[in-house]
């Protein structure tokens, strides 16, 4: 390795410049999985998103919300009905913006909701529909009984208050009695986990909700009617059954059907622009990825084949096979174990300096992560370019040990 110093040398450069650039392409790919994979807090599989409208103009001989909770009554009757819920601007992708003011007076530190806090007006099945769990354990049964509405009661997810600016740990005050928009006495009875809007956005800067629990006079403001179906019944066929019984079984007094969508396909509208750009920007960094592989390894197969008679000469003085292949992979996983250090400065000096934005296109963290940076992005870095270091050396070196040394040296 001394006798070859600058090819080493150029190589080193090499693996430097790779190594900054993989690890670039491994951290976006690594936080894109990871944010998908998060929990979503919610569940929508077989859930089916029906709109209810009313007819303008048109009387009724009973009360809006009467009509409202039939309509509910016939649509739980239907035999692939498992639970059904009025809500209002509660769905996930629904993007609601509705923003609540949860406050509680104290003298020495008063309390208030977080500025993006979203209202959610629901009804107890809801948890049920959408299968949404409490912090402490609670399951969606539960939350049904402890959000009771008429009771002066509503729900929060974890981030919903502040004290002096600060984040406070909303589950310690679950039993007090707070101002919610304006209506005062409203007891927090639970918290549940944080529900994502999107699946794009990372859960820790999911905007936390208040569960403004719907009283009965208020259902006819319902946006929605979510229905989970029994997994055995569920079919596509349910969104024609339901719009051709619209006119015929559920129409009550001025309230119809407007339309039915599975939550499925909402989502996939409602992320289309989001995952068309990180689709793209994905295959951007694979085809990167891509040639980083083929380049790295045509390096080290072109500079393991230059060395031919190298090795037949290694052959002719008595080495064997296994320590020919330790020698030139351990000279390439020695380089690339120098220049490991420098990278890792480098990516460090570029965060730092903030020529670099970590994973800031997928939603994730700006702020520095010591172990992930530093410890968990390299370690990933170092054993792909270990694997194409071994690979690029294994098989053009196994080739000319194959050569008897006297023809792999004729020319010489």
């Amino acid at each position: 390795m001394r006798n070859e110093w600058r090819s080493n040398l150029w190589l080193a450069l090499e693996l430097l410049l790779v190594s900054i650039v993989l690890w670039f392409c491994v951290d976006r790919i690594v936080d894109y999985v990871s944010i998908l994979n998060e929990p979503r807090g919610h569940d929508i599989s077989h859930v089916y998103k029906i709109t209810p409208a009313r007819i303008p103009g048109m009387e009724s001989e009973r009360p809006d919300y009467e009509n409202m909770a039939e309509l509910l009554e016939r649509i739980r009757r239907r035999p692939e009905v498992e639970y059904a819920a009025l809500s209002r601007f509660a769905a996930p992708y629904c993007g609601s913006t509705n923003n609540v003011n949860v406050w509680q007076d104290d003298s020495i530190a008063p309390i208030y909701s977080t500025g993006n806090a979203i209202r959610r007006w629901v009804q107890p099945d809801f948890f049920k529909v959408y299968r949404i769990r409490g912090v402490r354990g609670e399951t969606p049964d539960q939350l049904a009984e402890i959000l009771l509405p008429g009771t002066n009661i509503f729900g929060a997810t974890p981030g919903l208050l502040s004290s002096n600016g600060q984040t406070i740990n909303t589950v310690d005050h679950i039993g007090e009695t707070f101002d919610l928009n304006g209506y005062p006495d409203h007891k927090l009875a639970a918290v549940t986990e944080p529900m994502k809007r999107f699946d794009y956005t990372r859960l820790e800067y999911c905007e936390p909700t208040a569960w403004d629990m719907m009283v009965p006079v208020a259902t006819p403001r319902a946006t929605e009617i979510s229905v989970r179906l029994k997994p055995e019944m569920d079919s596509q066929a349910f969104i024609d059954d339901i719009m051709n019984d619209s006119e015929s079984q559920l129409r009550v007094g001025p309230y119809f059907i407007l339309k039915v969508e599975c939550l499925s396909d909402l989502r996939r509208s409602a992320q289309m622009s989001w995952t068309i750009n990180n689709r793209n920007y994905l295959l951007g960094v694979i085809f990167l990825l891509v040639n980083i592989f083929l380049g790295m390894l045509g390096i080290f197969w072109y500079r393991t084949q230059m060395r031919v008679s190298d090795i037949a000469v290694l052959k002719v003085f008595g080495a064997t096979n296994g320590s020919i292949f330790r020698r030139l992979i351990g000279e390439g996983l020695l380089i690339l174990c120098i220049v490991t250090p420098p990278a890792i400065l480098c990516e460090w000096l570029l965060i730092s300096k903030g020529y670099i934005r970590l994973s800031a296109e997928f939603g994730s963290s700006l702020t520095f992560n010591f172990m992930h940076q530093i410890v968990v992005i390299p370690l990933i870095c170092f054993a792909l370019l270990a694997l194409i270091i071994v690979a690029g050396i294994y098989y053009p070196a196994r080739r000319a040990m194959k050569l008897a040394p006297a023809l792999a040296l004729r020319s010489e």
